[in-house]
């Protein structure tokens, strides 16, 4: 029998990968990456000595995990596990292995299915704030930043190597990496991993083989692209590529995504909650 497919919509943040849609029984694997499970009905997660029956739970980086669901709507969060936020996850992930966090969460409601990409996006980060989760300062990015950020957004290929940025914004390469992943939540080598891995997304769902959408990402071969997936995400670009969703609209929310990180109580202050998009 041909197993059920994960057919919803997959959506890339700065260093996050949000899936919306049916979700399904999967076989043992793990992810490089911190893993939120929120779902509409309840779920059985087999980890290493026990399992537990949730609406939501967290499961560590690299830690090999079963998820057992009937056909049911669910949001599947993978986070960077580099950097601030997701070291700060992957720990709390561990003191939390095999609890139940839906009551913790405030009972979040999972966006509807055409809900626009931008929005998805806030509703996964004011998601993960309520952890207190740290991401970016109080502040707005600085300029050396924006700039940096500017420039790899209309990078191509491989992107600048973290000398050739700093160099570009007047720092040195120990001052950016430092400023870099204390104002976005991400050391910069990770963001443009990131963001290479959505542009090689970007060009197979716009006709390009997989070992062409791998070259103009910047990496040497599809092999390169396939293994950097599955290190990452716990899953191969032919898994993720039938997901539908606006895969280039990350690029211009950038800017928008990290400044409103930087306003932690925004969804509050215009009388809404940190779980506020509803279906």
């Amino acid at each position: 029998m041909t197993p059920p497919r994960w057919d919803g919509r997959a959506i890339f943040g700065p260093g996050l990968l949000c899936y919306l849609g049916p979700g399904h029984t999967a076989a043992e694997h793990a992810h490089h990456a911190v893993q939120l499970v929120l779902s509409a009905d309840p779920f059985r997660l087999q980890v290493p000595e026990t399992t537990v029956t949730a609406r939501a739970a967290l499961v560590p980086a690299d830690v090999p995990h079963t998820l057992e669901v009937e056909d049911t709507s669910m949001a599947l969060l993978l986070v960077e596990s580099h950097g601030s936020r997701g070291r700060e996850l992957h720990r709390l992930a561990h003191r939390w292995l095999g609890v139940d966090l839906y009551e913790q969460l405030g009972r979040p409601r999972l966006p509807s299915s055409n809900t626009d990409a931008a929005t998805v996006l806030r509703w996964a980060e004011d998601l993960l704030s309520v952890w207190s989760t740290p991401t970016s300062p109080d502040t707005p990015l600085s300029p050396e930043v924006r700039h940096v950020l500017t420039q790899l957004a209309q990078s191509r290929g491989r992107g600048p190597r973290l000398a050739e940025a700093a160099a570009g914004c007047g720092l040195s390469a120990s001052r950016l990496t430092h400023r870099f992943s204390a104002e976005t939540g991400i050391p910069y080598r990770r963001y443009l991993l990131w963001l290479r891995l959505q542009r090689a997304v970007d060009s197979a769902r716009s006709g390009a083989t997989l070992a062409e959408a791998a070259i103009e990402a910047g990496f040497s071969d599809q092999a390169h692209l396939s293994r950097t997936f599955r290190a990452m995400l716990g899953l191969s670009p032919a898994a993720v590529l039938p997901l539908r969703d606006a895969w280039g609209s990350a690029h211009g929310m950038v800017f928008d995504e990290f400044d409103d990180r930087s306003q932690p109580q925004r969804s509050r202050q215009d009388g809404g909650t940190a779980n506020s998009v509803q279906p």
